[in-house]
């Protein structure tokens, strides 16, 4: 066989090799882009709403305290009580990290022990331990804040590596359209 033919067996296998690259450089931007897709999902779905669940949890604690300061307790307190936990179990359900889950875990047991005070008609304990609790949501709104920075830092450094790949690509078919003009326009040297 002549050297004319695996020259061109040659450069075939070179650009096959760069079309794979380019091929698999795709694949992986195609990756990043679902990951960070889950990753803001995550920020909505985990974060943003949780954030959403301690906020309503706080304005019921709200009612609560300002039942004790006009002297109003009654039976509205354990509707409030109820729509508090309907709102814990909501929290509960979404993504929790292990700190989110042990600061969760310390709210449900600072509630239930706010229900049990309440039970006994312990104002002044009634008090102290609306502020345990509302102490307990703000543990839980700064986790929600570190782990949604996290998540949008997470999706940076993806957006940055699919900017990397693409402008790779990019270089990488500017240099096969090169080689493709050569190999079209100029004649092997004899």
């Amino acid at each position: 066989m002549s050297s004319k033919f695996w020259s061109k067996i040659k450069a075939l296998g070179a650009l096959v090799i760069v079309f794979l690259l380019v091929f698999a450089t795709n694949k992986m931007d195609k990756n990043h882009f679902k990951m960070i897709q889950k990753s803001f999902s995550s920020v909505y779905e985990d974060r943003l709403v949780a954030k959403d669940y301690i906020f309503k949890i706080s304005r019921l604690l709200d009612i609560k305290k300002n039942d004790l300061i006009t002297g109003e307790i009654s039976k509205i307190n354990f509707n409030i009580n109820d729509s508090i936990n309907t709102v814990v179990n909501k929290y509960s359900n979404t993504r929790l990290t292990s700190r989110e889950e042990k600061s969760m875990n310390l709210l449900k047991k600072k509630l239930t022990k706010l229900y049990e005070i309440e039970s006994l008609g312990d104002n002044s304990g009634r008090a102290l331990q609306i502020a345990e609790v509302l102490s307990e949501l703000d543990k839980l709104a700064e986790i929600q804040m570190l782990e949604a920075k996290r998540e949008l830092d997470k999706s940076n450094r993806l957006v940055e590596s699919s900017n990397l790949i693409s402008t790779l690509e990019i270089w990488t078919l500017i240099l096969i359209g090169i080689i493709i003009q050569l190999l079209i326009f100029f004649k092997p040297l004899k």
